[in-house]
């Protein structure tokens, strides 16, 4: 019996963060330790700045406490906004880069990202946005993506997975037969909607399908938004929840450009006119030898949170609370 408890535990725990067994939630917006900008490229005797935005990590709009509270993951949304009010009105910034590397993540947290990168965009008509990215910007990393004026991807990048999933896993077959018996007392027909202790059943998937349909339906029209050259045809037909490399994802139309770093550097002194500019990032700390190579995004421990995740889906939770996501979860099987 042993090794059943122990599996059942695993499953149900909600893990979050680092290995967590602990969940807290933040005000939308909290404040955050002071954010300085530190120079991590480009001309760094420029007067005139291209602000790297690191979206990094599980994209979450909560906090999440790590075991201990030594680590854990941080609220990406939090983090997007504090660095765009901090370079608000800055007439020295004449580039804004959204550096992303994540496979996505709560439906909200995706959102609320691409609203206030458009709100920023809405304010400063005058600085270009472009989004650079790195290994991953599937789900709610190409959701943020397609907020920028233009998208760039690494060589190497994978990137898509446009869709909605709620994934979860179902005990009630195991539990009858170990003899463990479902006691929940419930208000509603559906109030135990995504319960893992009972059998799903047709009505549940139907409505749990209508709620995906609609969230995917935002999806889709955030990508028109986006990529004005491609057809709600096409968008369709590439959003069935496949992944591309760079060169597939350009050939597509899902991006603009491959490249690297000073690819893009280059790019923005031309769009911009300005012969030089010093790249900047703006961090709570100093990172050791400090480029723009360096992940010092919101979130502590990306491997362990990836694999934390991958639990979080198998028991039907999710790392910032909804089961809704916008995310890729093939990445948390990938190497870390």
């Amino acid at each position: 019996m042993k090794p059943f408890r122990l599996l059942i535990s695993l499953l149900l725990l909600p893990l979050n963060g680092c290995f967590s067994f602990n969940k807290m939630s933040v005000p939308l917006f909290p404040e955050e330790t002071p954010l300085i900008p530190y120079t991590i490229g480009g001309n760094p005797e420029a007067s005139e700045t291209a602000v790297f935005l690191q979206i990094e990590g599980i994209m979450l709009d909560t906090e999440q406490k790590g075991l201990l509270g030594l680590t854990g993951m941080k609220n990406t949304a939090a983090h997007v906004r504090a660095v765009l009010d901090q370079i608000s009105g800055d007439p020295s910034v004449r580039a804004l880069v959204l550096r992303i590397n994540t496979p996505g993540g709560t439906v909200t947290a995706a959102d609320l990202i691409h609203h206030e990168i458009m709100d920023y965009r809405a304010r400063h008509p005058q600085v270009p946005v472009h989004a650079v990215m790195l290994d991953l910007a599937t789900s709610g990393g190409y959701y943020a993506a397609v907020a920028a004026n233009k998208i760039w991807a690494h060589p190497t990048t994978v990137t898509g997975s446009i869709g909605v999933i709620v994934q979860g896993i179902n005990l009630a077959g195991l539990f009858k037969k170990i003899g463990l018996e479902d006691s929940t007392v419930k208000s509603g027909t559906h109030k135990d909607l995504l319960s893992p202790l009972r059998p799903q059943t047709d009505e549940d998937r139907r409505i749990v399908q209508g709620v995906v349909d609609a969230l995917f339906e935002r999806f889709v029209e955030r990508v028109k938004e986006g990529r004005a050259g491609l057809s709600m045809e096409k968008i369709r037909q590439l959003a069935d929840g496949r992944v591309f490399s760079a060169e597939q994802a350009k050939r597509e139309g899902l991006i603009d450009e491959i490249g690297y770093f000073d690819d893009v550097l280059e790019a923005l002194q031309r769009e911009t006119g300005v012969p030089s500019l010093r790249a900047i990032a703006y961090r709570s700390q100093v990172e050791l030898n400090d480029n723009l190579y360096v992940a010092a995004g919101p979130n502590a421990c990306p491997a362990a949170s990836l694999s934390a995740a991958w639990l979080q889906l198998l028991s039907g939770s999710s790392p910032g609370g909804s089961p809704f996501l916008y995310m890729w979860p093939g990445a948390t099987t990938m190497p870390q």
